[in-house]
């Protein structure tokens, strides 16, 4: 191998790594409601707090089916979406204005619908809805 060629894959390694690490160190603040008779029921000014300046907040709990990203645009308008990305299973992370798979590269927007494959399917969605003071998520 020339140096040539070393310190192009080299640096393609360095880059990588480095690409990883920190996306390892973005976090998504995460809440873990509980579940009953089949609906989460969370505080609102709980997920308000959560989500501070960002759009995207992860509920997560032994008694959820699977993981679920509530979101929140521009209006305050809410929606919950599952975080298993169709594709092969891996969790979706939130990436400006799309949920994106770190596994196989599949982005969605933040109400479910593919932008980009190798996903065919839209992420499941899940019934949200404003009561009082309270989210309540529809859980299948």
């Amino acid at each position: 191998m020339d140096r040539r060629t070393f310190m192009r894959t080299a640096a393609t390694g360095c880059s990588l790594s480095a690409w990883w690490a920190l996306s390892a160190c973005a976090s998504v603040p995460t809440l873990s409601p509980t579940v009953e008779a089949g609906r989460v029921r969370v505080a609102r000014v709980d997920v308000q707090a959560a989500f501070g300046a960002g759009s995207a907040l992860l509920l997560q709990s032994d008694t959820l089916p699977e993981s679920i990203y509530v979101l929140r645009d521009d209006n305050d308008t809410y929606t919950a979406v599952s975080a298993t990305c169709t594709h092969l299973g891996c969790q979706v992370r939130p990436a400006n204005n799309f949920l994106r798979c770190p596994c196989h590269g599949s982005s969605f927007t933040f109400d479910g619908g593919v932008v980009r494959g190798p996903a065919t399917q839209p992420l499941p969605r899940y019934r949200l809805d404003l009561v009082g003071e309270h989210i309540v998520i529809e859980l299948p």
